[in-house]
């Protein structure tokens, strides 16, 4: 079992825990057994915790569960803040924190240098505190580590660190070939830091092995590995990802952005962009390792996979088996392939049998067929498939392809006016990967970034008889000419639609979702908006297509300030 490869018990902790056995009575064997089964359904993140606190392997562990019934039997520690100074990175008893000193000394529980100035000792679960916009390059990799080749190591400890907007990086011009960061049987939170230059076989900014790692309003960019996982690999662990970017990383073989291997990934309000790789640019799932009896779990939640690209094949995800991976309120597309025949270059499930389910989220594009774009894999009815088979919408009109600066820690892509990322779905989280407030408009956008509404110059109300706004769909007759009617609070003349308003695009039709019949139709003539000043309304006669029979349609009505409405439609023959 994998949680029991740890290093082994130092002989005082076997002597303590021989003579707490050897006072028990028989019946206690039967409370160690129930122990390690209760010790093995906790989260791993707990187990971990448990064992650290004992000094123990996963079995002694459990003995302590049995006695005490609470991992409290052992003495929690007050966590220590030691706080870095800008730039300074080595081990020196100079009268300075480094960085190097303030890791060393926070895995140790205790002191490396005590000169004044120099980091604090470190106590329990400790956090790390880095200046406002700190930078701190390394130019050469720890001596003598156990974990190979890297600049920072977290080992068997429980660590955070408030980044304040710094950068880790590895010196563009050293000779030497080293990633950032290694986590080990560990416990590792970082938020608000950049991790960028690494240059690792496995893992150029993070390498995380049997550890849970959470990443919080970071950057992990442009890092290399010669094999897999340029940005960030997972392995027997759980990898928590929330309004984050991970960019412009590469890996020879699979996995640019994120590979997650027998553990669990989740992925919130955060942007995977610009990453390559031979295979799998994006994320690889269960790669690049597969193990039966720890399969993985991830998810991905209001988060945009885009503008990745694979030199053979899959630009945005790959699944291997054992895996499942679930995708709410979220963006796949734009991400490429090179190879001479590639398939699947949005989703590519290698086992039909693996289970991917998707909501409320926006896949492919123009620039691709289904064939092209899917791999055993096909988008829900909530979902829009942009595909050209689907709605054929090209990537220019869902997003801009642009990863920029748009407000927030983090760089994101904007969405554009008209896409069909917009007020895809009636609920969504509080917040976009910028802190921006959702939602903006009638409904929750997918992807990563909320699109604010415009400060419009005209009062806009909604939609009048017989057309009703979202949530509700409108069942029509397809073929038939349907008023549209709405107020602006005034007459203001009829210049006030946008070139190429109003239009529609194809989305999925949903199930049991609230519909009600248009009641009053028109005669069909050419399509023209009217407006009436006794009721102050504006009638715009959408005309509809037959061929739009057994289909499901947006209704976009742009004005000419840039602020977008919409009505969803279902049409029977």
């Amino acid at each position: 079992m994998q949680e029991e490869s740890r290093t082994p018990i130092q002989p005082a902790n076997r002597d303590w825990l021989a003579a707490l056995l050897l006072r028990q009575p028989d019946p206690f064997l039967t409370r160690l057994a129930a122990g390690y089964a209760r010790l093995r359904l906790m989260p791993r993140r707990w187990r971990r915790r448990i064992q650290r606190r004992a000094a123990a392997s996963v079995t002694a562990a459990a003995l302590l569960l049995a006695m005490a019934g609470t991992p409290l039997l052992v003495p929690t520690l007050h966590a220590a803040t030691i706080t870095v100074d800008d730039g300074m990175v080595d081990y020196a008893d100079d009268g300075y924190c480094s960085l190097r000193e303030a890791f060393h000394n926070a895995g140790a529980d205790g002191q490396m240098f005590s000169s004044p100035g120099e980091c604090g000792p470190g106590i329990g679960d400790d956090v790390i505190v880095l200046p406002a916009g700190g930078d701190f390059v390394f130019e050469h990799f720890l001596d003598n580590s156990p974990y190979g080749q890297v600049g920072l190591i977290v080992a068997n400890s429980t660590l955070s660190i408030e980044g304040n907007g710094s950068t880790i990086r590895r010196d563009p011009t050293s000779d030497e070939a080293f990633g950032i960061l290694v986590v080990f049987n560990a416990d590792l939170t970082l938020r608000d830091v950049t991790l960028t230059g690494g240059k690792a076989d496995f893992g150029g900014g993070i390498l995380s092995v049997d550890s849970d790692v959470r990443l919080f309003d970071s950057t992990i960019s442009n890092n290399e590995a010669s094999v897999a996982a340029g940005g960030v690999l997972s392995y027997l662990g759980d990898l928590h990802i929330s309004g984050s970017t991970i960019s412009n990383n590469y890996a020879y073989r699979y996995g640019g952005g994120i590979t997650m291997s027998s553990g669990t990934l989740e992925v919130v309000n955060s942007t995977i962009s610009g990453n390559s790789a031979g295979a799998a640019a994006g994320i690889g799932i269960a790669l690049p390792f597969s193990n039966p009896d720890e399969p993985t779990h991830a998810t991905l939640t209001n988060s945009t996979v885009t503008g990745n690209d694979a030199t053979e094949i899959v630009g945005g995800i790959a699944v291997l088996p054992p895996a499942t991976l679930t995708i709410n309120h979220s963006i796949i597309s734009g991400n490429t392939a090179q190879g001479e025949n590639p398939r699947g270059t949005e989703i590519y499930n290698v086992d039909y049998s693996t289970p991917i389910y998707s909501l409320y989220s926006v896949f492919g594009d123009a620039g691709k067929s289904d064939e092209e774009a899917f791999y055993n894999f096909a988008p829900s009815g909530s979902s829009r498939n942009a595909t050209s088979d689907g709605a054929n919408i090209p990537l220019g009109d869902i997003l801009n392809p642009t990863l920029a600066d748009n407000g927030g820690p983090t760089l994101t892509h904007a969405l554009v006016p008209g896409s069909p990322a917009i007020d895809i779905d009636a609920t969504g989280p509080a917040t976009d990967q910028r802190g921006v407030t959702r939602p903006q408009g009638a409904g929750y956008d997918a992807g990563a970034f909320e699109l604010e509404a415009p400060v419009s110059q005209y009062d806009f109300t909604g939609f009048f008889a017989p057309v009703d706004s979202p949530p509700l769909v409108n069942r029509a007759k397809a073929g038939s000419a349907i008023p549209v009617k709405f107020s602006l609070g005034g007459d203001f003349g009829l210049d006030i639609l946008a070139a190429g308003s109003p239009g529609s695009v194809t989305v999925g039709c949903e199930g049991g979702t609230p519909a009600d019949a248009i009641e009053e139709t028109v005669k069909a003539g050419s399509s023209s908006l009217q407006y009436d000043p006794a009721t102050g309304v504006y009638t715009y006669v959408w005309k509809t297509d037959k061929k739009w029979a057994n289909s499901c349609r947006q209704l976009q009505l742009t004005l000419s300030d840039g602020s977008v409405y919409v009505a969803d439609f279902k049409f029977a023959k």
